[in-house]
């Protein structure tokens, strides 16, 4: 899948943030659907060491300072932010560097 496409894709994945809200219970809150994609994927979760940064404000400050501290102490950092400024190759980085377009392509296939 080409770059575009893939952006295609994703973008037609849904919108949390739009979506009006759904009133959840035991059937609709549910982590299968996840953990079946997951394991499709080969538990790709369990291979790394995580920090997850969550809160209201200043998550993308401080996933740029740990993985600054984490770069400079030698450590490979993967880094995941969202939403993106100007590209949707920022959300996702390796040391520092933007996921390559292809990848984008290459990862939307595979999902």
């Amino acid at each position: 899948m080409l770059y575009l496409e893939a952006l295609e894709f994703l973008y037609g994945l849904g919108n949390y943030e739009k979506t009006p809200p759904i009133n959840y219970d035991a059937s609709t809150h549910d982590l299968g659907r996840m953990g079946q994609l997951l394991a499709a994927l080969g538990n790709p979760h369990e291979r790394f060491k995580t920090i997850h940064v969550a809160g209201s404000k200043g998550k993308g400050s401080t996933c740029a300072m740990l993985a600054s501290v984490l770069r400079h102490m030698g450590l490979k950092v993967g880094m995941y932010t969202s939403p993106h400024l100007s590209s949707f190759r920022e959300r996702t980085r390796v040391n520092g560097s933007l996921i390559p377009p292809e990848v984008v392509g290459l990862l939307a296939d595979q999902i």
